[in-house]
């Protein structure tokens, strides 16, 4: 699910997502390979409804700046073999208050498009599953447009390790390389090469436009516990590097001195879900999620979990195809039932 659950950095949040989004969906398809023999497993409709934690806390922010959203998702699957599958995800977002990113009222916004291939490679002995996916992601978001995107090409490689009937636990490494016209959204250097350092007061026309990251890596790690066949409990961690274009120009007005390089981006992501499956064809998903930059901008370290990018979601999934939750129910156990309805 693609959601765009925060107001800042919005070049960062595309970059972040995209990345974040696509490893997860390559990640929770291994887990339907063993559910059923329709060729549409896994592919789902969902609506998602977003609050963050500054609507709740009024203390977060300096001035109360309330965010609420519904998301329509959809992620159509096909597996061609018992072993690999294609698929696809896009999603329709509404903000029910006032965006701090978009001059239009009541607007509604696709996020971008991807398209993915996925297999599955080998099952050992002791439990574990090794995969490996590729993707494209298209420019079909405002953000992605304002940020120059071309493409977004990227590559999954990770394993699950089963933990008997009670659990996994996995890791995923993901890598993106983003094809931009431009390094910047905007230019860094001064609109009016004149203006460096005047004391005339047009310092306001100085632009510090954001850089965009040229390759950015993922490393993810879950916990699933599956309590019974109709709960599913998942708790991770995402550590994301964006290696940015470099400046180019030598701005000499800058009076600090960096204390390490300052070409790449990192970000820390940390997500939370329990999921209810009260039928076959319905999940629903109570989740939580945020994220920070290690460094705030006084180079203190930013409260990992509940902090201004916190938010909290309620997504209704209908599925299109086998999706059973913590239930891995093969074709074999299928022509049972068949075999004994007959008898």
């Amino acid at each position: 699910m693609s959601v765009l659950f925060w107001k800042e950095e919005a070049v960062v949040r595309s970059s972040r997502w995209s990345i974040l989004v696509a490893a997860l969906c390559l990640y929770a398809s291994v887990g339907f390979a063993e559910l059923g023999v329709q060729d549409f497993r896994g592919s789902t409709l969902s609506v998602s409804s977003a609050v963050s934690y500054g609507t709740i806390n009024r203390e977060v922010n300096q001035t109360y700046n309330p965010f609420f959203n519904t998301t329509l998702s959809l992620a159509p699957r096909y597996w061609i073999s018992p072993q690999l599958f294609v698929a696809g995800q896009v999603s329709f977002d509404r903000e029910w208050t006032d965006r701090d990113d978009g001059t239009y009222r009541d607007e509604t916004r696709v996020s971008d498009t991807t398209l993915r291939v996925g297999a599955l490679l080998h099952r050992w002995d002791f439990g574990m599953l090794t995969f490996a996916g590729a993707g494209v992601r298209l420019p079909t978001s405002p953000l992605s447009q304002a940020s120059t995107l071309n493409a977004s090409y990227n590559g999954v490689v990770g394993v699950i390790q089963s933990l008997g009937s009670w659990g996994s636990a996995n890791y995923f490494f993901s890598a993106a390389f983003n094809h931009f016209r431009y390094t910047t959204g905007e230019t860094e250097t001064p609109r009016i090469q004149s203006c460096a350092g005047d004391p005339s007061g047009c310092g306001s026309f100085l632009n510090t436009g954001v850089r965009n990251g040229k390759w950015v890596t993922s490393h993810i790690l879950n916990l699933n516990i599956f309590p019974t066949g109709w709960l599913f409990i998942s708790a991770g961690a995402t550590f994301i590097q964006s290696h940015l274009f470099p400046r180019g120009v030598d701005d000499s007005t800058i009076s600090y001195q960096a204390q390490e390089p300052t070409n790449s981006r990192y970000l820390v992501s940390y997500n939370a879900e329990v999921d209810f499956q009260p039928s076959s064809w319905l999940v629903i998903a109570l989740m939580a999620n945020t994220f920070n930059q290690q460094l705030a901008p006084n180079s203190t370290y930013y409260r990992p979990f509940f902090n201004r990018n916190t938010s909290f979601m309620v997504d209704f999934r209908f599925t299109l195809g086998v999706f059973r939750v913590a239930q891995s129910d093969s074709g074999d156990g299928d022509k049972k039932k068949k075999k004994k309805k007959k008898s």
